[in-house]
């Protein structure tokens, strides 16, 4: 399992870079700014289906 989250972690950190967005990952959680919410959203749920996983867990904003 870690392997697996390491592997995710990788592919949406990648993404980000290859954008430009600066994200923070912390265990299973990412770090944005505001505006790169969506594209943070939309390529963890990337990286379940690359890395081979069929059940993607739902992902909550956490806007303080």
């Amino acid at each position: 399992l870690q392997y697996q989250d390491s592997c995710i972690s990788q592919f949406v950190i990648q993404k980000c870079l290859d954008e430009g967005i600066v994200a923070l990952d912390i265990h299973d959680s990412f770090i944005v700014q505001r505006p790169h919410m969506a594209f943070l959203k939309e390529n963890m749920e990337e990286a379940f289906r690359v890395c081979g996983l069929i059940s993607i867990p739902p992902i909550k904003d956490n806007i303080t």
